[in-house]
Protein backbone atom coordinates (compact mmCIF):
# COMPACT_ATOMS: atom_id res chain seq x y z
CA UNK A 1 0.00 0.00 0.00
CA UNK A 2 0.95 3.83 -0.47
CA UNK A 3 0.80 6.58 1.34
CA UNK A 4 -0.94 9.85 -0.81
CA UNK A 5 -1.24 13.31 0.73
CA UNK A 6 -3.78 15.81 -1.19
CA UNK A 7 -6.18 17.78 -0.20
CA UNK A 8 -8.72 14.59 -0.19
CA UNK A 9 -6.10 13.35 2.24
CA UNK A 10 -4.14 15.56 3.78
CA UNK A 11 -3.45 13.27 6.48
CA UNK A 12 -1.04 10.48 4.25
CA UNK A 13 -3.69 7.87 5.02
CA UNK A 14 -2.91 4.69 3.29
CA UNK A 15 -4.44 4.59 0.16
CA UNK A 16 -5.82 1.03 -1.10
CA UNK A 17 -5.50 -0.54 -4.38
CA UNK A 18 -9.20 -0.98 -3.96
CA UNK A 19 -9.85 2.56 -5.47
CA UNK A 20 -10.95 3.50 -8.54
CA UNK A 21 -8.56 5.92 -9.77
CA UNK A 22 -6.19 4.98 -12.97
CA UNK A 23 -2.28 4.88 -11.82
CA UNK A 24 -0.28 5.19 -15.00
CA UNK A 25 3.06 3.57 -15.83
CA UNK A 26 5.69 3.96 -18.02
CA UNK A 27 7.54 1.08 -19.62
CA UNK A 28 11.62 1.76 -20.71
CA UNK A 29 13.63 -0.56 -22.63
CA UNK A 30 17.68 0.01 -22.56
CA UNK A 31 16.96 3.55 -21.17
CA UNK A 32 14.65 4.61 -24.09
CA UNK A 33 10.77 4.73 -23.59
CA UNK A 34 8.51 1.87 -25.37
CA UNK A 35 4.80 2.79 -23.86
CA UNK A 36 3.07 5.08 -21.44
CA UNK A 37 0.16 3.40 -20.17
CA UNK A 38 -2.44 3.52 -17.41
CA UNK A 39 -5.62 0.68 -16.60
CA UNK A 40 -8.72 0.39 -14.42
CA UNK A 41 -8.23 0.41 -10.54
CA UNK A 42 -9.14 -1.47 -8.11
CA UNK A 43 -8.48 -5.52 -8.12
CA UNK A 44 -8.16 -5.33 -11.92
CA UNK A 45 -5.08 -2.96 -12.14
CA UNK A 46 -2.25 -5.24 -11.21
CA UNK A 47 -3.67 -7.93 -13.98
CA UNK A 48 -4.21 -5.26 -16.35
CA UNK A 49 -0.72 -3.67 -16.45
CA UNK A 50 0.42 -7.58 -16.24
CA UNK A 51 -1.52 -7.56 -19.25
CA UNK A 52 -0.17 -4.69 -21.12
CA UNK A 53 2.88 -5.27 -21.00
CA UNK A 54 3.28 -9.21 -21.60
CA UNK A 55 1.50 -7.92 -24.77
CA UNK A 56 4.20 -5.42 -25.72
CA UNK A 57 7.08 -7.56 -25.04
CA UNK A 58 5.85 -11.02 -25.81
CA UNK A 59 4.40 -10.31 -28.55
CA UNK A 60 5.69 -7.35 -29.91
CA UNK A 61 1.95 -5.46 -30.03
CA UNK A 62 2.15 -1.84 -30.56
CA UNK A 63 0.13 0.41 -27.50
CA UNK A 64 -2.98 0.48 -28.85
CA UNK A 65 -2.91 -2.84 -30.05
CA UNK A 66 -2.31 -3.79 -26.51
CA UNK A 67 -5.20 -1.91 -24.80
CA UNK A 68 -7.59 -2.76 -27.46
CA UNK A 69 -6.89 -6.65 -26.77
CA UNK A 70 -9.60 -8.96 -24.98
CA UNK A 71 -8.94 -8.62 -21.11
CA UNK A 72 -9.43 -11.24 -18.43
CA UNK A 73 -9.37 -10.66 -14.66
CA UNK A 74 -9.21 -13.43 -11.72
CA UNK A 75 -11.62 -11.90 -9.36
CA UNK A 76 -12.33 -12.04 -5.80
CA UNK A 77 -13.11 -15.49 -5.83
CA UNK A 78 -10.74 -16.72 -7.97
CA UNK A 79 -12.94 -17.52 -10.81
CA UNK A 80 -12.18 -16.11 -14.15
CA UNK A 81 -14.10 -13.29 -15.62
CA UNK A 82 -13.62 -12.92 -20.21
CA UNK A 83 -14.25 -10.42 -22.19
CA UNK A 84 -16.52 -11.52 -25.35
CA UNK A 85 -13.77 -10.85 -27.65
CA UNK A 86 -11.74 -14.23 -26.47
CA UNK A 87 -12.48 -16.98 -28.80
CA UNK A 88 -15.00 -19.35 -27.69
CA UNK A 89 -11.96 -21.91 -28.32
CA UNK A 90 -9.76 -20.55 -25.76
CA UNK A 91 -13.31 -20.23 -23.41
CA UNK A 92 -13.50 -23.75 -24.24
CA UNK A 93 -10.40 -24.68 -23.26
CA UNK A 94 -10.05 -22.77 -20.11
CA UNK A 95 -13.20 -24.58 -19.07
CA UNK A 96 -11.94 -28.19 -19.81
CA UNK A 97 -9.16 -27.79 -17.75
CA UNK A 98 -11.58 -26.59 -15.08
CA UNK A 99 -11.60 -23.24 -14.91
CA UNK A 100 -15.00 -21.76 -14.01
CA UNK A 101 -14.45 -18.72 -16.71
CA UNK A 102 -17.45 -16.43 -17.26
CA UNK A 103 -17.55 -14.36 -20.57
CA UNK A 104 -19.19 -11.37 -20.00
CA UNK A 105 -21.41 -9.06 -22.66
CA UNK A 106 -20.16 -6.06 -22.73
CA UNK A 107 -17.37 -4.45 -23.71
CA UNK A 108 -17.06 -1.11 -22.86
CA UNK A 109 -14.11 -0.42 -19.87
CA UNK A 110 -15.83 -2.28 -17.19
CA UNK A 111 -16.96 -5.41 -18.78
CA UNK A 112 -13.31 -6.77 -16.39
CA UNK A 113 -12.97 -4.13 -14.14
CA UNK A 114 -13.59 -3.54 -10.67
Amino acid sequence: MRRETSLLNPAGKRASAETSETDPAFMTKGGAPVMAFGVMGGNMQAQGHTQMVMRRVLQGDNPQACSGAPRWRINDNADLTLEPTVASSVVDELRAMGHKSTVLHRRDGQAVGC
